[in-house]
């Protein structure tokens, strides 16, 4: 589907660590449905060395590959990395299926970073 990049320049290391959180309005779903999750939207951060962690996955932070778990059930999705290293991270919206589209979205970073004036590679 569709994705949307912004890149930060994260300062250095510190207490601050990284977190993103993202959110979006659901339109309702069917009752009888076995996921009543409509729209689905994926959050990705991107490290500077190329690792991938995906929103909501606590079990396997970081994991690629088989590990990796998508979140499918919830319109609320977070990264949150408490030890992050110095340099470019790629914050990655993708809309994995959106039938009732197009969706509106809200995203919040925080850390110590400085937005990064160039723009973000190809989102994955």
């Amino acid at each position: 589907g569709t994705a949307f990049a912004w890149g930060v320049a994260v300062r250095g290391r510190g207490p601050w660590g990284l977190k993103a959180s993202l959110a979006w309005t659901d339109p309702p779903g069917s009752l009888s449905a076995d996921v009543v999750l409509v729209n689905d939207l994926d959050l990705i951060v991107v490290g500077p060395d190329g690792r991938h962690w995906l929103g909501n996955n606590w079990t396997y932070p970081g994991a690629e590959g088989s590990y990796a778990q998508w979140d499918r059930l919830n319109n609320h999705e977070q990264v949150w990395l408490e030890d992050v290293l110095p340099g470019r991270y790629t914050v990655v919206v993708r809309g994995h299926h959106v039938p009732a589209g197009p969706q509106c979205f809200a995203l919040a970073v925080a850390g110590d970073f400085l937005a990064d004036p160039a723009p973000p590679p190809a989102p994955p």
